[in-house]
């Protein structure tokens, strides 16, 4: 790494760092970049050299939690599933923190001083940090949200699909038939306890199109309510590593997620 390449990173992340505690304090809107600039200890030139505007400064701070998370080895998330689906919405924002607003939805709800119990569990990459993570995340809210670790055997136990707030992951599939798995009142794992009218009459009907745009219309549709009002809240993709000995041939990378392409050892041989 040049000595270049290495002054901007660090100056990138001082900007992020400088603008997680500014946002906190004023909130996203009422904070300037002069302010930004001034906290980290930089001049405005340094600011654009490393961001076009606050937007895109947003979607480095939330790069910056995946990777606390993740190590980097991760897409970030928008709060909807299905991201390989040929029909997901990319065009809908990416959504940014705004503390401001958050006090202002909690103190308009009665919740202002809200404390809440997040369950999680060992189960898959990243869970319990991401945990810890947004328990900081709240804390800037006024939110306090204690972290329960338990075991795999006891979060996928009795008590699975009836916690009231916990984590859980899942290997990515298109969009219908994650909906179908966890959607409907009638699904398997309706985690969120989700039941809405509307958002099903979409889903059913884009199951029975054959027309693939018209399909992503309603897919598209059916998406923004549960952005806008689902139960999940999606913040990263993990990437998977398989590994396996190099004698083995067949493997080839499978978007489900699931490991050694979705276990198809029908398609591989051992080379002598």
């Amino acid at each position: 790494m040049s000595e270049t390449t290495r002054r901007r990173e660090v100056t990138r992340h001082r900007l992020v760092e400088a603008a997680i505690d500014e946002f906190a304090i004023r909130g996203l809107d009422a904070t300037s970049v002069e302010q930004l600039c001034e906290a980290a200890g930089f001049t405005r030139g340094a600011f654009y050299s490393n961001f076009a505007t606050k937007d895109d400064l947003c979607v480095a701070i939330m790069e910056y939690h995946r990777d606390q998370v993740l190590g980097g080895h991760g897409a970030l998330g928008n709060d909807m599933y299905a991201p390989f689906d040929a029909c997901y919405p990319a065009d809908i924002p990416q959504r940014e923190q705004d503390i401001t607003e958050a006090k202002k939805l909690l103190a308009d709800a009665g919740h202002s001083d809200l404390t809440v119990e997040l369950i999680t569990a060992p189960a898959a990459a990243g869970l319990v940090e991401s945990a810890q993570v947004f328990a900081q995340q709240a804390e800037e809210a006024g939110v306090t949200v204690e972290v329960k670790r338990v075991d795999p055997s006891e979060f996928y136990g009795d008590n699975y699909l009836s916690w009231t707030f916990a984590q859980d992951f899942w290997f990515t599939r298109d969009y219908l038939p994650q909906a179908a798995n966890s959607g409907f009142p009638s699904s398997p794992y309706n985690e969120t306890h989700w039941d809405d009218d509307e958002w099903q009459d979409l889903v059913n009907e884009a199951d029975a199109t054959i027309d693939e745009d018209a399909r992503c219309e309603l897919i598209k549709q059916a998406q923004e309510i549960e952005f806008n009002e689902g139960g999940y809240i999606i913040w990263g993709f993990p990437n998977n590593l398989d590994a396996y000995n190099n004698t083995v041939a067949g493997f080839v990378p499978d978007k489900s997620g699931i490991p050694l392409t979705s276990y198809s050892f029908r398609k591989v041989w051992v080379e002598q």
